[in-house]
Parts: C-alpha cells; sequence; structure tokens
C-alpha cells in the first residue's frame, strides 16, 4: 500500500511539472503572434525633395505614412522654360513617373533643369551671285524662336531685284523674316533690260526736212512724222 502511493505521488508530481512548462510555453507562442502583427502594422514615410522653382511633383497616394510594400506612385511637372531630368540623379529614371514600393522609409528626388533656348537656322541664297547678294540684321549662324531678321537685297550695276523665293508679292529688296522655324529664302536678280529712246527727232539744215522716229520691238524704227524748217 506504502509502495503504492509513493508511485502514485511520483505520477502526480511530474503531471505538475508538464502543466507548469505548457503554462510557461503558451504566453511565448502568443508573443511570436504579436510580433508578427506589429510587423504588419509597420509603417513608412517618404520624403520628397525637389526645387519648387523648376517644378512640382504629386504622390499617389498622398499620405503621411504608408504601409508595408504599399506602392506610391510619383509624378513630376516640369514648369515653364524648365524639364524633367531624371529621379534622384539615377539616368536610368527619365520618365517623369515613377512607382515606389514603400519597404522602408524613402528619400526620392526630382531634378529639373532650365531647358535649353529653341533655335533655328536661316539660309540666304542668291539666284546668281554675279548679279547681286544679301544681307542679314542680325547676322548669325542661329536665332532664338520667333526673333525677327532684316534681309536686304542688293542688285550689282547692270542687275535688279525681283523678287523672294519667286513670290511675284514679295519685290521690295527689303524683308523682314520671323524664326518660327528653320528657313530658307531665295533672292532672284536679273538682268536690266536697255532703255530704249521713247522717241528720237532728226534736224536737218534749214531747207531739209525734220523727220520723228520711235524705236520699234524689233529694235528698229518707225517714222512718225515731218516737219519742213526753212
Amino acid at each position: 500500500m506504502r509502495k503504492n502511493l509513493t508511485l502514485k505521488t511520483i505520477v502526480m508530481v511530474i503531471l505538475t511539472i508538464l502543466s507548469l512548462s505548457f503554462i510557461v510555453c503558451s504566453p511565448d507562442e502568443d508573443d511570436n503572434n504579436n510580433n508578427n502583427d506589429n510587423a504588419g502594422d509597420k509603417k513608412y514615410t517618404l520624403t520628397l525633395t525637389y526645387d519648387k522653382t523648376m517644378g512640382s511633383l504629386t504622390k499617389n497616394p498622398d499620405k503621411t505614412e504608408y504601409d508595408k510594400d504599399e506602392t506610391v506612385t510619383l509624378t513630376a511637372t516640369a514648369n515653364d522654360g524648365f524639364e524633367f531630368v531624371n529621379w534622384n540623379d539615377d539616368t536610368s529614371l527619365s520618365d517623369p513617373t515613377l512607382s515606389v514600393t514603400m519597404d522602408e522609409n524613402k528619400t526620392v528626388t526630382a531634378i529639373f533643369q532650365a531647358k535649353a533656348p529653341e533655335t533655328h537656322t536661316l539660309t540666304v541664297t542668291v539666284n546668281d551671285e554675279t548679279m547681286g547678294s544679301v544681307t542679314k540684321d542680325p547676322d548669325k549662324a542661329e536665332y532664338d524662336k520667333d526673333e525677327s531678321v532684316t534681309l536686304t537685297a542688293t542688285a550689282n550695276d547692270g542687275f535688279e531685284f525681283v523678287n523672294w523665293n519667286d513670290d511675284e508679292s514679295l519685290s521690295d529688296p527689303t524683308l523682314s523674316v520671323t524664326m518660327d522655324e528653320d528657313k530658307t529664302v531665295t533672292a532672284t536678280f536679273q538682268a536690266k533690260a536697255e532703255e530704249k529712246p521713247k522717241s528720237m527727232r532728226l534736224y536737218g539744215n534749214k531747207d531739209s526736212q525734220a523727220r520723228c522716229i520711235k524705236p520699234t520691238s524689233d529694235d528698229g524704227f518707225v517714222v512718225v512724222g515731218t516737219n519742213i524748217y526753212r
């Protein structure tokens, strides 16, 4: 009987120890679950930097904090006279729209720069350089967009200016050109026509006839009248 009691006591002690072990371990498992839950609730911040005089940024969604692995879309818009270059000085990120995954706190910088001025070229030609020449004011290799240039055609001796670009309405030797694109302008000159006298009167002596003649289209002359001088 005493032996059975001792065995029963040993069994009870073992069961008690096992129960205590289970109780002690259970809170640890709960703690681990809580830690995992807290990891899922982690929030991250997204900081944007850029020169506001050159452009602006928008983020979608626009929040102060983002959930882990949440996606944010950034859009860069340049102001007038400027252009977007890239993100974070990375030449491979030159698209003004950028997708960011929030797996940590992040800072993104948008790079803008001033646009290079738009320029155009003006090519001036002459149908025959022996007949005349053209000057341009100002005289430059390239002109800013919408800049005005004045062209002046000057004919050489024995020649005359005809028009610009074979356009009869542009017969003034001075032409103003607005440089809104690359342009080519041609000045046309021609030889002057020989002037013929409208009429010619030939005088003889006192008793002779004086005849009035006019030139004809075939380079001849025709008598149009006679007078007797005495």
